[in-house]
């Protein structure tokens, strides 16, 4: 919104700029009562939306904001920021999700750098690639199978 792009980006709306509405959920804190009603171990729920006025950053003017471009230029040039990408990535996959990431040595992947199983539901990369930000897009490539 107007204030956000102040706030956040050191950017101002410009004059005459006409917002679109999006909808926004409504997040609710739920008693153990409600929880134990709906069945559910959830702490929050939605429990409606309301319109919230966005404006595109088109319609803004201000400090640069980063595109994702050169926010990729800037991240992934340092081989330690792309190790750290990689394993925080492989990381939630283990644990937050129902897929499992093994690493095997790429002369057993007959020339692939990894694949998805979906009959196990797991990603196996070639864990002795020695290009990190190669290992960290097969990883993304092939989360995307996954989905």
């Amino acid at each position: 919104g107007f204030k956000q792009w102040q706030k956040d980006f050191n950017r101002t709306v410009n004059r005459g700029a006409k917002a679109i509405r999006i909808a926004a959920p409504i997040i609710k804190k739920l008693t153990p009562a409600e929880q134990k009603h709906l069945d559910t171990t959830d702490e929050r729920a939605i429990v409606g939306y309301r319109y919230l006025p966005v404006f595109d950053v088109a319609q803004t003017s201000g400090e640069p904001v980063l595109s994702a471009k050169d926010f990729v230029k800037e991240n992934l040039a340092d081989h330690q920021n792309v190790t750290s990408l990689y394993n925080a990535f492989k990381d939630y996959l283990n644990q937050q999700t129902d897929l499992k990431v093994s690493e095997v040595p790429l002369a057993t992947l007959n020339g692939a750098k990894g694949y998805f199983q979906p009959s196990t539901n797991e990603i196996v990369i070639g864990g002795d690639e020695p290009d990190n930000a190669l290992k960290l897009k097969t990883l993304y490539h092939e989360y995307a199978h996954s989905q």
